[in-house]
């Protein structure tokens, strides 16, 4: 069959724009050449200026980005993402607040973000907050927390009162003060003490930003060491729970073995050090080994299909403590660093490869598993290249064709796999 307007197709797309009245078009040329869809940019991300919330955007087949350029719009969003605010059900019963430049802060918060409790994430600018924290917070409306004598919010090493909720303030002069305290809060609220706690180097905000993604999922708390000392606030919160685990997140050079055994030293305490298996091992590398890492209690234990992700920029872990939220819910995200905005690095790839979903003849796509991708930042932070160089490394594939190293694909069939809850 003949097509009629397919000259005047090939010539709009092959002449130059000041050539195309030739082609019957009466419209002017465009001034200037839009952007592409691909240049990094923030423009149209949410800030911390930001008085009104769009929803996630940049969606791929397997991946959504939190399109936010900084903490404190990242919190907003991720808040909102988890806890929609429709309605009365759909709300938290009261949120946590800290520091938009304390990463410590935000690492402790993260324990209140898993249920019973629920507490999202929001971050405070100074002595204020910012208007997108203000929107969030508008969004939500806690009516408060019941586990918390009806408090709408708790306040992690933050002075000053976020407009007039009634909140609860937690406080110390050091990051190991500040631990304790958040523990004993933590515990008083969940009305128990864990039988597990995470150990972080208090002046490395990299390594330990991967233990706010399984705090958030399992209300674990968050304690402080030095990479060469234990502090004594820590020592205490280790005596006030009863025959803890203890998991030292990093290698030795990120806390050394006389801290570990020091550790061990105290009474009933038990201590397991997650360390990747590399040489001289970078956090990107510690991210994955927690994502795969389990002992039967404790650990993601990532190393099948059908799980969720939070990627965040190596360069900026306050952006992956601020989406914290977003682990307490859904499917239960680990996180993983992206080291460069332009690639996918050659661990990260390896590591979807090996939990890619897979499907075969007898076992069909639709009753496969399928991973899911958080992006965090705007595309300068990971650019739209990368994400969707993501996206194909989620994708559910056929197992008996090659994978996206080029190799057959050696993906877990979706009989072979089970999703960790």
């Amino acid at each position: 069959m003949p097509r009629p307007h397919l000259s005047l197709l090939l010539c709009a797309a092959l002449l130059p724009a000041t050539l195309l009245a030739s082609c019957g078009g009466d419209d002017a040329a465009p001034a200037s050449t839009p952007m592409s869809p691909t240049t990094p940019t923030t423009q149209g991300s949410t800030t911390k200026e930001s008085r009104t919330l769009a929803a996630p955007r940049s969606i791929t087949k397997n991946t959504v980005r939190i399109d936010a350029a900084d903490p404190s719009a990242v919190a907003a969003q991720s808040a909102l993402t988890m806890y929609p605010s429709t309605a009365k059900d759909l709300r938290p019963d009261a949120v946590a607040f800290a520091g938009a430049d304390d990463w410590r802060s935000m690492l402790l918060a993260s324990s209140f973000a898993a249920k019973p409790l629920g507490f999202p994430l929001l971050l405070v600018d100074g002595t204020k907050l910012s208007p997108v924290t203000e929107a969030a917070l508008a969004q939500l409306q806690p009516q408060g927390s019941r586990l918390m004598n009806m408090a709408q919010g708790l306040r992690l090493g933050v002075s000053s009162r976020p407009g007039t909720l009634r909140t609860r303030s937690v406080t110390a002069t050091t990051p190991a003060g500040l631990s304790l305290q958040t523990d004993r809060q933590l515990t008083k609220a969940r009305k128990r003490a864990s039988s597990r706690v995470l150990i972080v180097n208090s002046d490395d905000a990299k390594s330990a930003a991967p233990a706010a993604a399984w705090a958030a999922r399992s209300g674990d708390p968050i304690l402080f060491v030095g990479k060469g000392n234990v502090p004594a606030e820590t020592k205490q919160a280790l005596l006030e729970h009863q025959n803890p685990k203890v998991y030292v997140m990093g290698d030795e050079d990120v806390v050394s073995s006389f801290v570990v055994r020091s550790l061990q030293e105290i009474p009933g305490v038990t201590v397991y050090r997650i360390q990747p298996d590399e040489t001289n091992p970078t956090p990107s590398d510690l991210s994955i080994e927690f994502a795969r890492y389990s002992d039967g209690l404790m650990g993601f234990n990532y190393r099948s299909p059908g799980h969720s992700f939070v990627l965040a920029p190596a360069n900026d872990p306050l952006m992956a403590l601020a989406a914290s939220t977003l682990s307490s819910g859904g499917n239960y995200p680990a996180m993983l660093y992206v080291d460069r905005p332009d690639h996918v690095e050659a661990e990260l790839r390896a590591y979807l490869l090996s939990v890619q979903p897979g499907y075969d003849a007898a076992h069909p796509a639709t009753q496969g598993f399928y991973n899911r991708g958080w992006l965090i930042g705007p595309t300068t932070a990971i650019e739209t290249s990368t994400q969707s160089r993501i996206d194909q490394l989620m994708e559910i594939v056929p197992t008996d064709e090659p994978n996206a190293l080029g190799d057959a694909a050696e993906t877990d069939t979706a009989t072979e796999a089970t999703p960790d809850q």
